[in-house]
């Protein structure tokens, strides 16, 4: 995974370069990636953020490896549990008893919009308190057509969500075994890769968070 374009600094967002570090004591060149902020103007925003090549490599390996077998393990119920980590069928669910309900009250206004229509033809209420109810009735339903609206796109991105779950375990299927992080493996698996740096206790604490695609 060298020389790839995904990692990034947490801290302002850049996109960390892959650079020469120096030679170690075999006199083989050292990479790195780094954070070239703090010499583009933005000291005050964040400390160095780097991590050596040969460090990153075995992490995201690691981390890997630890996700294949997961999945191999797991099978099915791999993607039950990211629903649950995440929420969304609990989520999904509470969205859909909300769209039920908008939608049983908007059968009711339309019923209630004819009934008093035919009220008003039949001279059971006066023009003045029709246009009245009418505004009413108008204006709920408005508002409801509106949050039912927000709500189908909320639950189809659910929807799309878990959709996109059940692709990343199509992909990582193709990877259970893999030998070599390769960049084809890292860009089919990875949206981007975070890293930060602090200073706690006068100790440099590196911070690596992996960003999966379609999960993430």
């Amino acid at each position: 995974m060298k020389n790839i374009k995904i990692i990034k600094c947490k801290k302002c967002g850049r996109t960390l370069t892959f650079c020469y570090n120096k030679r170690n004591k075999s006199g083989i060149r050292v990479y790195k990636y780094a954070c070239m902020g703090r010499y583009l103007g933005d000291k005050d925003i964040h400390e160095s953020v780097s991590i050596m090549y040969k460090d990153l490599e075995e992490i995201v390996t690691t981390r890997l490896r630890s996700l294949m077998e997961s999945i191999k393990n797991k099978g099915d119920a791999f993607i039950e549990d990211i629903i649950s980590s995440i929420d969304i069928d609990s989520e999904s669910k509470q969205l859909d008893v909300q769209k039920t309900k908008i939608e049983s009250r908007l059968n009711v206004i339309t019923k209630s919009m004819k009934k008093l229509y035919e009220d008003n033809v039949c001279g059971r209420i006066t023009d003045d308190n029709y246009q009245i109810l009418l505004t009413d009735f108008q204006k709920e339903q408005k508002e409801l057509i509106s949050k039912l609206e927000d709500l189908t796109t909320k639950s189809n991105k659910y929807k799309t969500q878990f959709d996109r779950i059940k692709e990343f375990r199509a992909v990582a299927n193709k990877y259970l075994n893999f030998t070599e992080l390769t960049n084809e493996l890292v860009h089919s698996l990875i949206d981007h890769i975070e890293i930060d740096v602090n200073t706690i206790d006068n100790k440099k604490i590196k911070e690596i968070n992996i960003i999966y695609r379609f999960i993430c």
